[in-house]
């Protein structure tokens, strides 16, 4: 029996009401993981007037996530769409690129996939 890697790993990086979130996911993105990550997020952005949020997100060691990801996702969205400037996601497969697209038409913010984490920096820096 082959043990599968599991973690998440959230950086937030703060100036004045601008932040800058790195995540980077390995192995399958769980509805545990949002019990995690959202009240982060919450924290981090709570009494903060008008924050604003550049987001890198490293997919290319995640393989794959739960229906109720779907969801908590989708709650996160809508919670702090508006927040959201760019969105960096970085990865490895098509399916990736694919569901990065249909993400694009559902949020506020400029999201883009990358396979090169360089560019995807840039981008998100320019």
């Amino acid at each position: 029996m082959k043990a599968s890697k599991h973690d998440i790993i959230l950086s937030i990086d703060k100036v004045k009401n601008k932040f800058f979130f790195s995540i980077k996911v390995i192995g399958k993105l769980t509805h545990e993981d949002y019990k995690i990550l959202i009240p982060k997020i919450d924290t981090a952005v709570k009494d903060v007037e008008n924050p604003t949020i550049k987001a890198f997100i490293d997919c290319t060691e995640l393989t794959g996530w739960d229906l109720e990801v779907v969801w908590d996702d989708l709650k996160l969205g809508i919670k702090h769409n508006n927040k959201f400037e760019k969105i960096a996601i970085l990865g490895d497969q098509n399916w990736l690129n694919i569901g990065s697209e249909i993400a694009s038409w559902f949020i506020h913010a400029d999201l883009k996939y990358f396979e090169d984490d360089n560019e995807a920096l840039y981008w998100l820096n320019s």
